[in-house]
């Protein structure tokens, strides 16, 4: 896990290791990461602290996402994480959860076919 100074330049100057994917941390911030997957695949990743366990928290791909907007939700992470307000990667999971398409059936009856429709019953 080798410890280098995160810029734009270095980012596309990493290469892959073929054999397995490598982990660059960056100085300025502590947690924040480039993962680099032996394909050249690069992930930003945060690793951090939560109720005493290490947690990682998968930010987004590069080039898509910048250096600079990764930093950034990776400090508004750390910020959530070290108030303890909430664990980032359990609110990301949570978040990705929706409702089914039969909770969204349930609801419409409920919400509007009882009221609206005199046929809600076959519905």
């Amino acid at each position: 896990m080798p410890t280098v100074k995160l810029t734009a330049k270095k980012l596309d100057a990493l290469k892959p290791n073929a054999e397995r994917q490598v982990d660059y941390f960056d100085q300025s911030l502590p947690g924040f990461n480039v993962r680099i997957s032996p394909l050249g695949r690069k992930t930003f990743t945060l690793m951090y602290r939560f109720a005493g366990k290490l947690r990682r928290l998968t930010i987004g791909r590069y080039p898509p996402l910048t250096l600079a907007d990764a930093r950034d939700q990776a400090k508004d992470a750390l910020r959530d994480a070290s108030k303890g307000i909430f664990d980032p990667a359990a609110k990301k999971r949570q978040d990705r959860m929706g409702e089914t398409f039969e909770d969204l059936c349930k609801e419409y009856l409920e919400r509007h076919a009882k009221r609206k429709k005199r046929s809600w019953k076959e519905d």
